[in-house]
Parts: C-alpha cells; sequence; structure tokens
C-alpha cells in the first residue's frame, strides 16, 4: 500500500543544477517527502496536488510563472528573475559573488580587470556590483565589456559571432596582465577560446574567473577553469526547509534569504600572479604546472623557444630571485601540499615527485627546512 502521509512536493527549475536536486532531495529524506523533478528545463511541473514546490521562475518563465500564481500551497522561489513578484525567496549571495572574485584578484597583484558578460539579469547585475565595490576599495581599474550576441537561439555559444563583436578589439587593445571576472562559467569558457584563438596566453596575460564551478565546463577547458562555487546544495537544503515551516502554517519571512558561496576554487585560469613580462610569467606557470616534476632551467628555456641566460637575466629582474630558487620553492610547496593533504606513504609521496627513494625525499625535505616529513605531517595534520 502507497503511504498517503508523505508529502508530494515539486522541484520545477527553469535552470537546472543537480546540485540544488540534491539539496532539497537530502532533506526531503530527512522529512520522509516524495520529491517530483524533471531536469528539463522547460517543462514546468503542473500538479495541483502537490503540498509545496520549490521552483527557479526564469526569464521568460510564462507556464511556470502562471503556475505559481494559481497554486494554492506554499512555494519558495531559488530565482530572482521576477523581483516584483511575492514569493518568499532563498538566493544566493552574489554581491558577495563579486567581492570573491576581485579579492583574489587584488592578492594576486593586478591593476586592471574587466567584467565580461553576456546577459542581463538581476544576478549579474549584483555580481557586477559586488565585484565593483571591491575594485574600487582596493583601487583597482574596472571596464564592463557586455557582449550582446544577436544569435539569440544559439545563446554565448557562438564563438564565430563573438569574434566579430567588439570583444576581439577589447581583447587586443586591453593593457596586460588583465584580470577578467566572467558572470558565469558558460562566458569565461567562451573568453578563454577567444583568447586562444587570438594567440592570448591564459592566464599569463589574461586570467580569468568564472562563476558557478559547473563540473562540466571548468575543470574540462582547455585551460581548467577557476570558479566561485555558489553552493547550490545548500541552496536547495534550506529552500526545502523554508518550504516545510511554509506548510507547517509558518509565515513567510519579510526578507530574501542569501547563502554564502562555498568560495573560489582555484585552477590553472587564474593560478598566476600578475606579471608584466610574458617570458617570466610562461615561466612561472611552467614552474608551478610541473613542480611535482624533477624539471630544470634548461627544460623552461626549451619550453619557451628562449635563451636560457635572456630568461634567467629577465626573472632575476622581475622576480628578484632564480629560476632555481623558483623551482625548488614550488617543488617543496607540493611536498608540503601532499603530506597534508592525504595519507600516503612517504615512499609514495617519493614516487609520485620523482623522487629516487623515500630517503631522498626525506633527505631533501630535511636540508630544506630543518625538519623531517613525518615531523612536519604530525605538526600540520588537518583537523
Amino acid at each position: 500500500m502507497p503511504d498517503e502521509s508523505r508529502k508530494l512536493i515539486v522541484l520545477s527549475l527553469k535552470w537546472y543544477d543537480l546540485r540544488i536536486h540534491q539539496g532539497v532531495l537530502k532533506y526531503a529524506r530527512e522529512q520522509n517527502w516524495d520529491v517530483v523533478a524533471s531536469p528539463h528545463m522547460h517543462l514546468a511541473l503542473d500538479i495541483p496536488e502537490a503540498a509545496g514546490q520549490i521552483v527557479m521562475i526564469g526569464s521568460p518563465d510564462r507556464q511556470r510563472l502562471a503556475i505559481a500564481r494559481k497554486y494554492n500551497h506554499p512555494v519558495v522561489d531559488i530565482g530572482n528573475y521576477h523581483p516584483e513578484i511575492p514569493l518568499p525567496r532563498i538566493l544566493t549571495d552574489n554581491r558577495t559573488v563579486g567581492r570573491l572574485a576581485a579579492q583574489a584578484f587584488a592578492k594576486r597583484g593586478f591593476k586592471h580587470t574587466v567584467i565580461f558578460s553576456t546577459q542581463a539579469h538581476a544576478f549579474p547585475n549584483d555580481r557586477t556590483e559586488g565585484f565593483l565595490d571591491e575594485t574600487k576599495a582596493s583601487g583597482l581599474h574596472c571596464d564592463q565589456w557586455h557582449i550582446s550576441q544577436p544569435d539569440s537561439h544559439k545563446g554565448s555559444y557562438d564563438l564565430d559571432q563573438l569574434m566579430k563583436s567588439s570583444l576581439t578589439q577589447k581583447l587586443l587593445k586591453a593593457p596586460k596582465p588583465l584580470a577578467v571576472f566572467a558572470i558565469e562559467d558558460d562566458g569565461a569558457a567562451l573568453l578563454q577560446r577567444a583568447c586562444i584563438r587570438l594567440g592570448i596566453y591564459v592566464p599569463e596575460e589574461v586570467s580569468i574567473i568564472g562563476v558557478n564551478n559547473d563540473p562540466l565546463i571548468c575543470p574540462y577547458a582547455t585551460v581548467p577553469i577557476s570558479s566561485i562555487d555558489l553552493n547550490w546544495e545548500e541552496v536547495g537544503y534550506r529552500a526545502a526547509a523554508l518550504l516545510n515551516r511554509l506548510m507547517k502554517g509558518g509565515k513567510p519571512p519579510l526578507r530574501n534569504e542569501y547563502i554564502a558561496p562555498q568560495g573560489l576554487i582555484v585552477r590553472q585560469s587564474s593560478d598566476v600572479d600578475a606579471v608584466e613580462d610574458l617570458r617570466v610569467a610562461r615561466a612561472l606557470t611552467y614552474i608551478r604546472n610541473h613542480r611535482h616534476q624533477p624539471i630544470s632551467v634548461k627544460d623552461i628555456a626549451a619550453h619557451l623557444g628562449m635563451p636560457l641566460r635572456t630568461l634567467q637575466w629577465a626573472f632575476k629582474q622581475s622576480r628578484g630571485n632564480s629560476l632555481n630558487d623558483e623551482i625548488q620553492a614550488q617543488r617543496l610547496e607540493k611536498t608540503k601540499e601532499m603530506l597534508i593533504k592525504n595519507g600516503q606513504k612517504l615512499s609514495d609521496i617519493a614516487d609520485h615527485l620523482g623522487f629516487s627513494s623515500a630517503q631522498h625525499l626525506n633527505n631533501y625535505f630535511t636540508k630544506l627546512t630543518g625538519t623531517t616529513p613525518n615531523e612536519f605531517r604530525q605538526q600540520n595534520k588537518e583537523s
């Protein structure tokens, strides 16, 4: 016999993200709810017998909007496309998103920044305002590039159309190094493709941070994309908790509730300090990307295709230390990370980092730090 006491809940999202669904399901399991949802974003679920709905009403989204308006039970919205409609809302804190991106660029030493978008909605505006507030406080210069694409049926994916827009000249003429805050991961990936087509190095000339930490975009881009995680699972969980209170007769909150992002997930697209000399910036990227390997200064010069002495001189002038010093510092930092962040045997770590033996790694680490790897690991255990 079916359990008729189980509440039927609808999850209907104009923009679907699995993490939202997981957050709702996590709360639903605690309450023994039955959740009906569809990943087909254009399908607005109209189920009158449901006890409550969690929705993201998009723009345009007439069908989902009409269903929410006629519905006789509680509805919680997790989008802010229609703030004029009086619905209780759980929203991502987009102003904080913008501030986090600006802080990351300031910490890396960038002076010139850009906000890049292909859309105009409430959430890009909030992210923009947060970024502008922080860049102003940090003394950074900021431009805004909004590129509208006439072929709306292709969304923000038409690279050929984009290259015919003003973006090409903007990228070529912009001061380098440049830090770009892309309002969405889609735009970040598109911008990266444009840079690659124009022969502009990412991240050495253009450093990029996106938003949403999309698992199908960020790790798999040609240059993996740094992105701010919006904490969608928590949004879904808190929306379900609010819906539960409303279904029990609680009053709707007077204000929207905002969920803080989880933070910036750093990948290669922004994992660079602002360095005006492109040769030095590329050398730094190579060292950072190969710090798990025993590389030499000759390897770096060969990769860049330039004379070793010229590179060594340029690096010393720009950074104040030698290439060998930088290689050793980055390699030591990688060793420390591995000692702290995983429980591998010292022999396995030595093998991963290219040391001939665990004893070789032990001697190397002790000489540079005055502490054995095991002592360091004990002193820096993750809580």
